[in-house]
């Protein structure tokens, strides 16, 4: 019997390593492809750039205002990619921190989500004062964090909807969090939308665009890069609560945790 469990540890120990050298060469290959489409992707808007700025006929510059957009979609899709090859491929590099002032910070995010969607009307809550919250940190990640969150708050949020946002302390350091009225995440898929690519299926989340690699670079910021936490809150009807928890000092660096979980063939992306 020692003997038997003893060849089946081993099989399984084997098994978990050629999963992870399979889940490498995957990342690798990805990030591989997604370098190699950046360059036409660049060439395609530099020629886009070079048609609107020349005198054209309507149907002509109604093409080319489309092929701009599509082409400036795909190459925010392959920049995602490669963000996200970077955090959970790379051994995470020792990043300067410094103070910074997160209530500042997320009142320039706020102005800035004001403006994605004005035809929608909505209404940005900041509750907290503006005192300032200091923690030392990477600020362009944690700018990143907040601006990915606020951005999915939008995109999800109805017609005259309202975003509350508040900036609190706790005993560890700092918590911020990012509520809409949206449609919600149902509780048995929350954990299902930190992984890549993968969206929620009822119709109300598929129509709204997106490529799923907006919440796991944002997981994979937090945790790899400034070293808190991150959970969403939702009853999947009444909207969802983004909920970051920061340390006061961020680690220099953060030890390898491995790469953010792939929707698996049977489900589908």
């Amino acid at each position: 019997d020692v003997t038997a469990r003893d060849a089946r540890e081993r099989e399984a120990l084997e098994t978990a390593e050629q999963l992870r050298d399979l889940n490498r060469q995957k990342d690798a290959f990805i990030a591989s492809v997604s370098h190699e489409l950046r360059t036409p992707v660049t060439a395609i808007l530099g020629f886009v750039e070079e048609l609107a700025d020349s005198a054209l006929p309507d149907a002509e510059r109604q093409a080319a205002a489309i092929i701009d957009r599509n082409a400036r979609r795909l190459a925010a899709v392959i920049d995602d990619v490669l963000e996200l090859s970077r955090l959970t491929t790379v051994a995470p590099q020792r990043r300067s921190a410094e103070p910074v002032n997160v209530s500042e910070l997320v009142c320039m995010a706020c102005d800035d989500a004001a403006g994605l969607a004005p035809a929608k009307a909505l209404t940005i809550v900041k509750d907290f004062t503006d005192a300032p919250r200091m923690i030392t940190t990477t600020a362009l990640d944690l700018e990143r964090v907040i601006s990915n969150l606020l951005s999915n708050a939008v995109k999800f949020s109805p017609v005259g909807g309202t975003i509350t946002v508040s900036v609190a302390e706790y005993a560890d350091g700092l918590e911020l969090r990012i509520g809409d009225q949206g449609p919600g995440i149902p509780p048995s898929e929350i954990e299902r939308v930190w992984e890549r690519f993968y969206r929620v299926a009822d119709t109300t989340h598929r129509d709204v665009p997106g490529t799923g690699l907006g919440l796991p670079i944002v997981k994979a910021l937090i945790e790899r890069r400034l070293g808190g936490e991150v959970r969403l809150e939702s009853d999947g009807q009444s909207g969802t609560t983004a909920v970051v928890r920061l340390p006061r000092v961020a680690p220099d660096e953060h030890p390898l945790t491995g790469a953010i979980p792939v929707q698996s063939q049977e489900t589908g992306a």
